[in-house]
């Protein structure tokens, strides 16, 4: 019987790749569902009017998720196979056909969107036209989100010029994984370094702010080579303790002051560091008791702070955009950034502020 139903093993892979797909569905549909509540406010007809297009788009939906479902299929056969290259050929040509889906439909529903709504409606005239504008007007407000941006990723062995580039993030993992990237990684020191200097703007988040500097010891007590880019290194915690917990910091940015708030998890303590990002309020920061957190020298942003970085904090996420544009625009200025509507970030902050008693 075992042997027709499978073992544990096998339903908890199986899980483990199930779930993940049933959140992000569960996500899509829940945003359109929102959208029809909070348009319910307005009225009928303006709900019937988003309904509509939600359908249309809908269909936007079912083709993406068809084209990467087949694209993924090819991807995780090479994966199990150890074929990097067929890898990453699959994961650029699931980039492509989003992108060029993305394209299709932005063109249809911007041309034939009016028309396509209409098929919809058969009541009144003066109902029907109401309902078209409603639907028009939250079609050309969700067209935006389709736009496709220039995203581009670099894998292992590849190769790529990073002084092209406006922005450069490196994230963090689990030891294991950093540590096979790492030869990679240094084997890309001029090209980075390159970049650094032609004003390409770096973001870095824990295992990437740990890399830049000299080393950092892995929790087995391994060292492991950073770029050596900066004087800073990071120890491993004693005994496994590790620096868990919100954080809020106090920072000046090229002259914005700004607080920062996010969430730390990491057994690293990084020290010697000339450049601190902020001066800490609540939390660790680089190591227990440091008393700042991160570095930042006009060059890099690095940090412990997960929680999420950028959508907790507008005034960050604007000056890493700022920074980025700078590249090619120097005279560009953070104020030169229109102003968005920040309501839910400023939501998010004060709850942590709230929870921490600050």
């Amino acid at each position: 019987m075992k042997s027709l139903i499978g073992d544990k093993k096998f339903y908890r892979m199986v899980l483990i790749v199930c779930i993940p797909i049933v959140i992000q569905n569960g996500f899509t549909n829940l945003a359109s569902l929102l959208d029809n509540i909070m348009i319910g406010q307005l009225g009928t007809l303006s709900m019937s009017g988003v309904s509509i297009s939600n359908q249309l788009f809908q269909v936007f939906n079912v083709s993406v998720f068809g084209a990467m479902s087949g694209a993924g299929i090819f991807l995780a056969q090479f994966y199990g196979r150890g074929n990097r290259d067929g890898v990453h050929n699959c994961f650029r040509i699931k980039m492509l056909l989003g992108i060029l889906i993305s394209i299709l439909a932005i063109c249809i529903f911007k041309v034939l969107g009016p028309s396509l709504i209409s098929l919809y409606l058969n009541d009144n005239p003066t109902d029907s036209l109401t309902t078209l504008n409603f639907g028009k007007q939250y079609m050309d407000v969700m067209l935006i989100g389709l736009i496709p941006f220039e995203l581009d990723t670099c894998g292992i062995g590849e190769e790529k010029d990073l002084s092209e580039y406006d922005l450069i993030f490196l994230g963090g993992g689990a030891d294991k994984e950093q540590i096979s990237l790492i030869p990679d990684l240094l084997s890309r020191k001029e090209n980075i370094k390159k970049a650094m200097d032609e004003k390409s703007f770096v973001l870095l988040i824990c295992g990437g702010y740990q890399l830049f500097g000299q080393y950092y010891i892995a929790a087995n007590n391994e060292k492991i080579s950073g770029l050596q880019f900066y004087d800073y290194y990071t120890d491993t915690g004693k005994a496994g303790s590790r620096c868990i917990g919100n954080v809020v910091i106090d920072a000046n940015l090229d002259g914005l002051k700004t607080r920062i708030v996010g969430f730390e998890n990491h057994g690293g303590q990084t020290l010697n560091v000339t450049h601190p990002l902020g001066k800490v309020v609540k939390g660790c920061g680089n190591s227990f008791n440091a008393g700042y957190e991160g570095f930042y020298d006009g060059k890099i942003l690095g940090t412990y702070l997960h929680g999420p970085l950028l959508p907790k904090n507008p005034e960050v996420a604007d000056f890493v955009i700022s920074k980025a544009l700078q590249k090619r625009n120097p005279d560009f200025k953070y104020s030169d950034l229109k102003p968005l509507e920040d309501k839910f970030e400023k939501m998010a902050r004060e709850a942590v502020f709230k929870k921490l008693e600050i």
